[in-house]
């Protein structure tokens, strides 16, 4: 799927929200890309959900997944380490 520059401006400016752990609504998107708020509806459409709000919390819930797994995998590795450690020692 190809998306447009304004999608990806969309797309952009939704996911450092995301990023920031910060709640914004459909308004605050459309006013920060200078779009009307149909165009990112119709956008949101596009990528298969049924509108911002279902597009807003499954991005958020996949960063939330994405940084629990970056953190279980740290844990793991540090675990790791400190057991080779012992191991050696």
């Amino acid at each position: 799927m190809k998306l447009t520059d304004i999608e990806k401006d969309i797309m952009h400016c939704l996911n450092m929200k995301i990023a920031d752990h910060q709640k914004v609504t459909l308004a605050q998107i459309a006013e920060e890309c200078h779009v009307a708020k149909s165009t990112v509806v119709k956008f949101s459409k596009k990528l298969g959900y049924s509108g911002f709000v279902e597009m807003y919390y499954q991005l958020s819930d996949r960063q939330k997944k994405k940084a629990f797994s970056e953190i279980t995998l740290a844990d793991t590795l540090v675990e790791r380490d400190l057991n080779e450690c012992i191991d050696d020692w």
